[in-house]
C-alpha cells in the first residue's frame, strides 16, 4: 500500500520499526538519525539491545546455553510474528518500517509487513519481480552483461543444462537468500545432492554460468523514477578464514572497492539505469562478479544492505536519512565521496565454542551475551574498522579478527 508518511522525529509517540536478520547497523543509523527505534531481528545482541527502546528477536541470549534451537517454520515468519506483537503493542505510534536483510526471498511476507504498517522502501509489488530471471530479461535488453542463467523444472533437466554450460555452474534460486541456497557445482554427483536439498525446500531451482572474479556491490538510492549510485564496494564472500562453512556466504565489505575507474563508472552506470527502469525506491543495492574488468550482474539486493556503516563511515552520511529523503523524491544534490576506507569482518565460529566478554573490546560490533555456547557456522561478533590506507586497514582488521579466535574457548 502507498502511504503518505510524516517523516516526524524524536516525537514520543512516534517511533520507526526495523526489521532485519542483523537489525543493528540500520537501528544505529536511524538512531543517529534521531528516529525512536524499535527493532526485530533474529540473534538480539547486546549493542542492538543498547541503540533501540525495544528489541524483539528470534533468539534469546543467556549465558551457559546454546543459540541452538529448532525451527518449526521459517525465520522470516517468526520475525513477522514478533513484527506483529511489537507493532500491535505500540499501536498507532510506528510511522513506518525499514526492511533489511531476511525477506528478499520472501515476498509475502513482505505484503503482510507492510498491511500491519507502512514500509517506506520498495513496494510488494517490486519484491515481487526482484527475481533473477525478471531482472536479467531487463538488463540484457539494457545491454548490461549477466551470467547465462536457465531454469529447471526437473533433475534431468539441470543435468542437461550444467553439461551444455561446462561445469562448475552454481545452481541457486530466483531470489537472494543471504548465500544459503546458492550451491558451487563441480560434477553430477554434486549436481543431485544439491538439487535434492534446494528443490526439498521448495525453490525453483536454476543453474547458472559460474563467474570468477572480484566479489562487489554497488548501492543506489531511487525515488521510484530517478536512480543514483552512492558508493561501490568490495565485498567478502566465503572467506574460510572468518569461519564462513557455504561458498557464497557473506561476511563482509571493504568500502570503497579498489579498481579502475572505468569499471567503477560503469557499475555506476549501470546500477543507475536499472535502478531507475525498475522502479527502485530509497536504498538498494546491485552485486557484481567482475571479471577481466568486465562486471556481470548477479543480483539484486532490494533494501539496506550489508555495508551500509562502511559507506557511511567513508561518506560522512546517514543512509536512513538519504533513504527517507530518496523515498520523498530527494535525491544528494552532488554525489557522496568517499574518504579513506572501512572493513567489515563477519566472523564465523569455526567450532563449538564458549564466548569471552567482548563487550569492551575496540572495533567489535554486534557484541553477543558471554559466555553464552555457539555451534559452528554461528556468527560470533563482526570487526568494524577505518583507515586512510586501505592495505594497512585490512591488516588491522585481520589481525584483531585473529585475536578474537584466539580468546573464544571450546565447549564440549
Amino acid at each position: 500500500m502507498d502511504t503518505d508518511i510524516s517523516y516526524s522525529k524524536k516525537n514520543d509517540h512516534n517511533f520507526c520499526l526495523v526489521i532485519a536478520f542483523n537489525a543493528r547497523p540500520i537501528a544505529n543509523s536511524a538512531k543517529r538519525a534521531n528516529y525512536n527505534v524499535l527493532a526485530v531481528d533474529f540473534f538480539g545482541d547486546l549493542d542492538l539491545r543498547s541503540t533501540a527502546e525495544h528489541v524483539f528477536s528470534v533468539l534469546w541470549q543467556r549465558k551457559g546455553y546454546s543459540i541452538r534451537r529448532k525451527f518449526y517454520r521459517p525465520i522470516s515468519e517468526y520475525m513477522y510474528l514478533l513484527a506483529e506483537t511489537i507493532v500491535d503493542e505500540y499501536l498507532g505510534k510506528i510511522e513506518f518500517l525499514l526492511i533489511g536483510s531476511g525477506f528478499d526471498d520472501k515476498p509475502k511476507i513482505w505484503e503482510q509487513l507492510n498491511k500491519i504498517a507502512p514500509i517506506l522502501g520498495n513496494t510488494p509489488e517490486i519484491i515481487n519481480r526482484s527475481d533473477r530471471l525478471h531482472i536479467y530479461k531487463i538488463a540484457s535488453k539494457l545491454g548490461i552483461e549477466c551470467p547465462q542463467t536457465m531454469e529447471a523444472k526437473e533433475e534431468e533437466e539441470a543435468h542437461e543444462i550444467a553439461k551444455n554450460m561446462g561445469y562448475p555452474v552454481v545452481l541457486t534460486t530466483p531470489r537472494s537468500a543471504g548465500g544459503l541456497f546458492v550451491k558451487l557445482i563441480t560434477n553430477k554427483d554434486e549436481l543431485h545432492k544439491a538439487y535434492q536439498e534446494v528443490k526439498g525446500s521448495g525453490k525453483r531451482i536454476l543453474i547458472q554460468e559460474f563467474i570468477q572474479g572480484i566479489d562487489a556491490s554497488c548501492s543506489v538510492l531511487g525515488t521510484g523514477k530517478d536512480c543514483q549510485a552512492i558508493a561501490v564496494t568490495e565485498q567478502l564472500i566465503g572467506k574460510y578464514e572468518l569461519g564462513v562453512s557455504i561458498p557464497f556466504g557473506y561476511c563482509g565489505n571493504i568500502v570503497p572497492l579498489k579498481n579502475s575507474v572505468t569499471v567503477i563508472e560503469t557499475m555506476k552506470s549501470v546500477s543507475e539505469e536499472l535502478g531507475s527502469k525498475l522502479g527502485l525506491k530509497g536504498s538498494n543495492g546491485f552485486d557484481f562478479v567482475i571479471k577481466d574488468d568486465q562486471p556481470f550482474l548477479i543480483e539484486l539486493n532490494p533494501r539496506f544492505q550489508g555495508s551500509l556503516e562502511c559507506i557511511e563511515a567513508v561518506t560522512s552520511s546517514n543512509l536512513v536519512h538519504l533513504h527517507i529523503e530518496a523515498c520523498k523524491g530527494y535525491l544528494p544534490e552532488r554525489p557522496l565521496e568517499a574518504k579513506g576506507y572501512a572493513v567489515k569482518m563477519i566472523l564465523y565460529a569455526k567450532h563449538r565454542t564458549f564466548v569471552p566478554n567482548l563487550s569492551q573490546l575496540p572495533h567489535i560490533v554486534d557484541v553477543p551475551v558471554e559466555g553464552i555456547i555457539l555451534e559452528p557456522s554461528n556468527p560470533v561478533c563482526t570487526v568494524f574498522i577505518t583507515g586512510t590506507e586501505r592495505e594497512m586497514t585490512i591488516i588491522k582488521a585481520t589481525t584483531i579478527a585473529s585475536d578474537i579466535y584466539r580468546q573464544l574457548i571450546p565447549a564440549p
